[in-house]
């Protein structure tokens, strides 16, 4: 891990200094340095006078120096490498859901076991790369990044269900707008058939209102600005500080960070909420080392 100083300079020495001499001498010595100033450099007389006087002088003795005092030195890490970002050859596969606010959706994922990474962006419309100022008639949207081999697509689909109301038309809660619709985004036949199932059973639960949520093959998927990109932790510089603050391109790559985030908007289970809690008043009891994983 690379690390930064940032040592406290001690002013005491150049106060002492300037009292090592008298003010009678600082004068004489200013006005000999200015008549010297204003003379012709290219006088030859100056330049006979002043090898004459250094020979007579003979070597200059140094002047007793006084080494600064020792303080603290304050060490920041640039650079923090995260340890659960996945190896070379592991099978990650990639799901992507509309279910309102990006700000929200990523952070309803981000605490999975299984999850590896999230991003947010934009997918569902025909405007090539869409803006947040201009979307059109693209969705806000989530990318998640998982391991099968711990979290299902299945598994996915039921968080996806269970976060939001599939049943609002265009929005959710205070949210209203085309952009927040429900999508389920497929990458395959597979998945297309297990989105169709769950939106069935989902449908089944109440005849009462139609689930409003469509199924639409993934075109492309365009990620947001980075400014959106981990909102919730972003809102809290102390999570950012105890992680050792990521670049923006770690950051939105990180693991950690994608827990973190859901962590900052008290979505994970409330015992991994609670046991990452107590981890970060430990760390902040312990002189502030760096949160490498939870």
């Amino acid at each position: 891990m690379l690390e930064t100083s940032i040592s406290i300079t001690d002013p005491i020495n150049s106060y002492y200094s300037s009292l090592r001499t008298s003010p009678a001498a600082r004068r004489r010595r200013h006005g000999r340095a200015l008549a010297t100033a204003l003379r012709d450099p290219l006088d030859p007389s100056l330049k006979k006078r002043r090898s004459l006087s250094a020979q007579s002088l003979g070597p200059r003795r140094r002047r007793p120096s006084f080494a600064p005092r020792q303080r603290p030195v304050i060490r920041f890490p640039n650079r923090i490498p995260d340890p659960a970002a996945g190896s070379p050859g592991q099978p990650l596969r990639t799901a992507v859901f509309a279910l309102g606010s990006f700000w929200r959706s990523e952070a309803v994922f981000g605490c999975l076991d299984g999850v590896v990474r999230t991003a947010v962006g934009y997918a569902g419309g025909s405007k090539p790369n869409p803006e947040y100022r201009s979307l059109r008639d693209h969705a806000e949207c989530v990318q998640v990044e998982y391991d099968p081999r711990l979290i299902s697509y299945r598994q996915l689909l039921d968080v996806f269900w269970s976060s939001h109301d599939s049943r609002e038309v265009l929005g959710q809660g205070p949210d209203v707008g085309n952009q927040y619709r429900s999508i389920i985004f497929t990458n395959g036949t597979e998945e297309s058939r297990l989105a169709a199932l769950s939106k069935e059973r989902e449908q089944a639960k109440s005849k009462s209102s139609v689930v409003t949520t469509q199924i639409q093959h993934l075109e492309t998927f365009y990620p947001a600005e980075p400014e959106h990109q981990k909102f919730e932790l972003k809102r809290h510089p102390l999570l950012l500080q105890l992680m050792g603050n990521l670049p923006e391109e770690e950051l939105q790559k990180s693991r950690l960070a994608a827990k973190m985030n859901s962590f900052a908007a008290e979505l994970c289970p409330p015992h991994i909420q609670k046991q990452i809690d107590v981890k970060i008043g430990d760390i902040i009891r312990k002189s502030w080392p760096v949160l490498r994983n939870v």
